[in-house]
Order: C-alpha cells, then structure tokens, then sequence
C-alpha cells in the first residue's frame, strides 16, 4: 500500500476559510454596482481584506450622513473608530452610507452658509476616490495605508442590501451586528439618539468634534467622561483574550481598578496604571441605556478617545468647506474673479475636503451636471 502524505498546512488553511467568509463577497453580491477596494473583479474577489468568522458576533460600522461636501473628519472619525475600537469589539468593516438629494434642504436648515448641493453620485464618487487613494496612516498623514475595510453606497439603497447580507448570514451561520457610528457633535450629556437604523450600539470618538460629555486630554491621566442622562456610569474596557473559543473583554469601574474612588465626579482623572499604560493605548468606554422595563432591548454607547496628533481641527465642517466653494461659483461674482477662485480652488480645499482636486472639478461643471447652485 503506498503511503499518502497530507499537506497539513494546507488542510489547516482550508478550514479557517470554511470558518470564515470574505466581506467583501458578501457586500458585492448583494450590490453589484458597489465599488470596492479589495480588488472585486468580474465577479470573484480577490481574497484579501476582512473576513466575518463563526462563533463570535461581528460588528460592522455604519456611518451615515448628507455628506455634502465630505471633509477629512469624516475619514478620521471613521478610521479612528474602526482602527481602536477595541479586540473584543471583533469589528469587521464600515459602510459609508450617502443620504439622498431631497435630504439635503433639511440638512442645511435656516440660516446656513450653504452655496452648492452636490448630487449624491458625486459625493459617493469623492468618497470612492478618497478610499482608492487610502487613508492616513499615522497622525501627520505623512504616510497612507490601503483601505480594504470600508464600502459607500446610497442611503435609500441600505435596506434592500440590508436584507439580503441578513438572508445570507443567516443561512451561512455567521452572526453579525450592525454598529452605529456618529460623531461627537450628536452627544449630549442630556440627549443621546438610540436606535437609529436599528443599532443596538452607538460609537463615538473626539478624533474631530468632541462630544458633550469628554474633554480631550493632553497629560498621563485617565479622564472620566461625565455621566450621561438616563444611562449606566461609564466604564473602561480592557482586552483580556478568549474564554471558551469566544472573544470578550473584561469591564471594570475605572475608580476600583485604579484609584479604590468610590465615584467619580465629572472630569475626574485617574494616574495611568498597568494595563492601561501600554503605547499607543486608547481609550475605550462603554455605557448603556437605562432601560424601563429592564426586559427592554439594551442600548450601548461606546466611547474611544484619541491622542492630541490624531485629532483634526474640531472647527473642520462641510458648512466651512462651502465657504470655499461660494468664491468659485457666486454668480455676483465677475467671470475673472470666479476664474480666479476655480484656478485656486483644490489649493483652498487641500487639508478641508476630500479629494479637493476632484471637487475642485465638480465646481467647473455647469449647475445641475453635479451639482445644484442656491442662491
């Protein structure tokens, strides 16, 4: 009998695959016309990028908004959040959802300083462009990495795509939950939205606009954020490993685990102690919804801070970046001067908007090809 010789590399590689199923798959087979940057091609991905595993809950961020234009807040909230939210989060991607043109009048509101409304298709293309050339890699941009973990597609087609990666992680066996991603100006100490898109939890950062309840700090220390309305004390988490094939973290009362305080009061700060002293540690704190009755679904909120070069101008605003654009295209404006602006324009923008040089473009076109001029 000859002998057989098994390639167990091969037999243990086969088997982590079974076990886990490309993201990228998933998303392009339930949206075809999605542009991804994983290398998706004439129907097959190429076998790179995050992968959704059994036995674990995986999360996937969604980030909604007008976007009108995006700034590079948005990509640092987003990159912030996706990159330090934590080893028991098991968070698996992003999705950057554009809102629908007929949302944009209630998002400027009275008394704006909105000039230009862009379509969707080109918000959605500057965003595909911004991920194509990839993301900061460290706080002084110095460097880019690809991105190979975020996807964009319109708003108004989110709940059939919905659907269908439900059906199909259901029938696969995968558990996944979708994670809601805001920024800290919709924080308040005394109101907080839950539920949005069916989220059973919201994540936040003060990468570009802090929110209400957390004041960035700039020294060794732990700080507190401040107790919200309606909700649990805050809590730390910290990384802790596997416990029966599952993922988790252990949570513990900041004041026991380093200081023996019996509360803390707003802003309280605690000295740095193991393991919280670890480089290039963040943050991660975690709160819920004080739930009537106590059987109700439970809302978290989940709350990663930054380093003082990670953070972006918290003045940075589409409102700001519109400013920019009113010099280009005020039709008050003499044909010389609006020459002038365009000719400078992606300059103006670079640091501001995403992709400014394409924006700059968008500025050239004629009102209504790619975007809608108020005035």
């Amino acid at each position: 009998m000859a002998l057989g010789f098994y390639n167990f590399n091969s037999l243990l590689g086969s088997a982590a695959e079974a076990a886990s199923i490309l993201l990228d798959d998933c998303l392009c087979r339930a949206y075809p016309r999605i542009q991804t940057p994983s290398g998706y091609k004439d129907g097959k991905a190429d076998g790179k990028g995050p992968r959704l595993r059994r036995g674990r809950t995986n999360r996937i961020l969604l980030f909604n908004g007008c976007l009108n234009p995006p700034h590079q807040g948005h990509p640092a909230l987003l990159t912030h959040a996706y990159r330090h939210a934590g080893e028991d989060f098991n968070l698996a991607g992003a999705i950057v959802l554009v809102a629908a043109d007929e949302f944009l009048p209630f998002k400027s509101g009275a008394g704006k300083k909105e000039v230009v409304r862009l379509h969707q298709d080109r918000r959605v293309q500057l965003w595909d462009e911004q991920l194509w050339r990839g993301v900061p890699a460290d706080g002084d941009g110095a460097r880019t990495e690809k991105v190979d973990w975020c996807w964009v597609l319109p708003e108004n087609d989110w709940p059939g795509v919905a659907n269908a990666l439900g059906a199909r992680f259901r029938d696969e066996g995968f558990v996944v939950e979708f994670v809601k991603l805001a920024g800290g100006d919709k924080f308040g100490v005394d109101s907080v939205q839950h539920g949005v898109w069916g989220c059973k939890t919201t994540v936040t950062t003060d990468i570009s606009r802090p929110p209400g309840f957390y004041a960035p700090c700039r020294d060794e220390f732990i700080h507190v954020p401040r107790s919200l309305k309606g909700h649990t004390p805050w809590m730390l988490v910290w990384w802790r490993g596997m416990k029966d094939g599952e993922d988790y973290a252990r949570v513990a009362w900041p004041w026991r685990s380093l200081d023996k305080i019996a509360r803390p009061a707003s802003n309280t700060r605690h000295k740095r102690s193991p393991p919280f002293s670890r480089e290039g540690s963040r943050d991660v704190w975690t709160c819920r919804l004080l739930c009537d009755p106590p059987t109700a679904v439970p809302h978290d909120i989940r709350f990663i801070n930054g380093t003082p070069d990670e953070r972006v101008d918290p003045e940075l605003s589409s409102t700001r970046v519109q400013l920019l654009l009113r010099g280009a295209v005020d039709p008050r404006n003499s044909r010389a001067i609006r020459d002038y602006w365009l000719a400078h324009l992606a300059d103006e923008l670079r640091g501001k908007a995403l992709c400014p040089d394409l924006l700059a473009e968008f500025m050239v076109c004629t009102p209504g090809e790619a975007f809608m001029l108020l005035w």
